[in-house]
């Protein structure tokens, strides 16, 4: 459904890079919503056990789920009563507040008096408000978009031209635009699909949208945008549809998201912030105590004799209690302190031993692949280096397996020639390279086919003991 206007907006290129608003929360101040149909997924939530049945509201919430689809939406019914000031109004505010990341309302609310002042409250706690201009034709718009709570959105249609719809209610309240005339399911098997068209589809089209950029930003800098910081950053990446600027008619635009990979987050993040784009394997020169006491040491010594705010790395992998553990230092959105010159665009790890001498255990090498898996589900597949390929130092040791580390992390890629060995011995040889027993031959090959020389077989033998005995 909508893949032209979704390709359109960007939504569906931030899909493809894993940004499909999970972690964030959106609600819909509407409850004619079925939320057991399937192609919700269960990510619907009736709230408050108020939800009878799929019209409008459901259209709405379609819509809403399509493009954040890994968001939990909540459905809520809101009533207020201007003059008796009766309702569940201030109560459902009050959830907003506590739960929600962005709400969205497509049918005229009230806002006035007190509950202007719960919105506020919300909104100082990051909460965003999107609503519906209204369908008047050039007439006023919807009555929330002028108490400066609710962001007023207009209509486009996005047919054989891009054109502002021609039904849009005006006003200089107006903030932006986004694409109506869309696709939602039936609530019928086979579910659909059927057209709808007004600002109260443009709504959760945006509404989703923000979803995927606080999603974004969550994961890059540790935290969502504030309120006034998305307003900006939509802002920026707006098209103009009628008057250059802001306009009565489109507000400052079409919304289309960027390129993940262009948004400059030091913006957001200030000197802090840090870019990965390698890793960088440490060691920490000193003996593993084997109780949880080596980061705790490192980081105090950080702290309390270099000056920093915190330990300068990343992740410790040291043993604790004869079991190795991987700790977080410093988040990994946080400038680093541990590489001269990469401390902003590089995750930093550092491994517990003296490496010069000895290498690391095998149980410690597979803590230390399993974390740089898990970082690699983040960022993709950065580069790992040592500390030396950076900085005048021996760090991480003439004994820490950097090439051995890359082997294990790259999987069914270590070695040139993996696919020449037989599918028997594949899970073998990945086993003997884990436990240090076996690597390549040079050239970053196994030779998988070649015969085995009797120095081949002692350096073999030598590894199997030392694996038995750790010696």
């Amino acid at each position: 459904m909508n893949k032209k206007e979704f390709d359109f907006l960007g939504i569906t290129k931030w899909h493809e890079q894993g940004y499909t608003g999970k972690g964030i929360t959106l609600a819909e101040l509407e409850v004619d919503v079925d939320t057991s149909l399937p192609f919700f997924q269960g990510k619907v939530i009736d709230t408050y056990n108020e939800c009878r049945s799929h019209d409008h509201g459901g259209q709405v919430i379609d819509l809403m789920h399509q493009v954040a689809p890994d968001s939990t939406i909540y459905a809520l019914r809101y009533s207020y009563n201007s003059v008796t000031k009766k309702g569940n109004a201030p109560e459902r505010i009050k959830f907003i507040q506590d739960n929600v990341d962005v709400c969205g309302s497509s049918k005229s609310i009230y806002t006035d008096g007190v509950l202007k002042q719960l919105y506020e409250q919300c909104k100082n706690n990051g909460v965003i408000f999107i609503g519906a201009a209204g369908n008047e034709y050039g007439g006023k718009m919807m009555s929330y978009t002028k108490d400066n709570v609710f962001w007023g959105i207009a209509a486009a249609h996005l047919n054989d031209d891009l054109k502002l719809a021609y039904y849009n209610s005006e006003g200089s309240e107006m903030d932006f635009t986004s694409l109506s005339n869309l696709e939602v399911h039936k609530s019928q098997p086979p579910y659909g699909p059927m057209k709808v068209q007004g600002t109260s589809f443009a709504q959760p089209i945006f509404s989703g949208m923000l979803a995927l950029v606080q999603q974004f930003f969550k994961e890059k800098i540790g935290r969502k945008l504030t309120h006034d910081e998305m307003y900006e950053f939509v802002k920026e990446n707006c098209i103009d549809l009628a008057d250059k600027g802001h306009d009565v008619e489109s507000g400052h635009g079409l919304f289309i998201l960027p390129e993940p990979g262009e948004i400059d987050l030091s913006k957001y993040g200030g000197d802090n912030m840090n870019n990965p784009n390698k890793i960088i394997i440490h060691h920490s020169a000193g003996p593993d105590n084997k109780v949880l006491k080596d980061f705790d040491s490192i980081r105090n010594y950080h702290i309390n004799e270099n000056g920093w705010r915190d330990i300068g790395y990343h992740y410790v992998v040291e043993s604790v209690n004869n079991e190795y553990k991987v700790i977080q230092g410093r988040k990994e959105t946080d400038t680093g302190a541990h590489t001269v010159g990469q401390n902003n665009n590089s995750i930093g790890i550092c491994v517990i031993g003296n490496f010069m001498n000895e290498s690391p255990s095998n149980c410690q090498i597979q803590a230390l692949v399993n974390l740089i898996k898990d970082i690699y589900s983040r960022y993709g597949k950065l580069p790992i280096y040592g500390h030396r390929d950076f900085n005048s130092t021996s760090c991480p040791g003439d004994k820490f397996p950097l090439e051995q580390i890359k082997k294990l992390v790259e999987g069914d890629n270590m070695f040139k020639d993996y696919n020449e060995i037989s599918d028997w011995a594949k899970d073998h040889v990945k086993r003997v390279v884990e436990f240090g027993i076996m690597n390549g031959v040079g050239d970053n090959k196994f030779a998988p086919k070649e015969p085995v020389t009797r120095e081949q077989i002692a350096v073999i033998a030598s590894n199997i003991v030392k694996y038995i005995t750790g010696k």
